[in-house]
């Protein structure tokens, strides 16, 4: 009788801890944009925003992140993804007073491609910034294609992450973000740039 009370234990804290990653969006938004410098398009990127109950650190407080992921121009032919996060503390329930919150570590996930791959400085302190190379960035786009578009965070070293799933922007903007990337591709490949 122990081992089947320990078993179902086991398998309990087992689901339990599947989960315990994982959170959901009580709002959220995305929509994509075009980055230009001086009328030539440079980057593709999307912008996200989202409120959640962060169960991990706050004991079900709400809590906010926003930030982009872009994909960029970068050097001679190249591209590459950058990714930046934000993250808010809300103290009251129509979020209108808050507080900047310390991210340690943040990544977008598309399928098994995970971004960025360093950290670089950001104009948040608090905040994550972040990029890859050419090839991460393209095995990333690739699995974006195919798969929903996660970012995730922790707030201490070693700490558990909090895993969110972006919605998909609604039509017509479902298709910006693909259409523009595009776009930027085929002037890498046509300019040899």
């Amino acid at each position: 009788m122990k081992f089947v009370a320990a078993s179902a234990l086991l398998i309990a804290a087992q689901a339990l801890s599947a989960n315990a990653h994982s959170a959901d969006f009580l709002k959220a938004e995305v929509k994509p944009v075009e980055i230009r410098a001086g009328g030539e398009l440079t980057g593709c990127g999307l912008e996200y925003s989202g409120v959640f109950l962060d169960h991990i650190y706050r004991s079900g407080e709400l809590s906010g992140v926003s930030g982009t992921i872009n994909i960029m121009k970068v050097g001679k032919g190249g591209v590459g993804l950058f990714f930046k996060m934000g993250l808010v503390d809300w103290t009251d329930p129509e979020l209108n007073k808050g507080a900047l919150a310390k991210i340690d570590k943040a990544y977008v996930r598309s399928g098994n491609e995970f971004a960025p791959d360093k950290s670089v400085p950001c104009d948040n302190p608090n905040g994550f910034c972040g990029g890859s190379d050419g090839d991460a960035t393209m095995k990333f786009f690739t699995s974006a294609m195919q798969n929903k578009i996660q970012i995730g965070l922790n707030r201490v070293p070693k700490g558990m992450d909090i895993l969110l799933t972006l919605p998909e922007p609604p039509p017509p903007d479902d298709v910006k973000f693909l259409e523009c990337t595009i776009e930027l591709l085929d002037a890498l490949v046509s300019t040899g740039r």
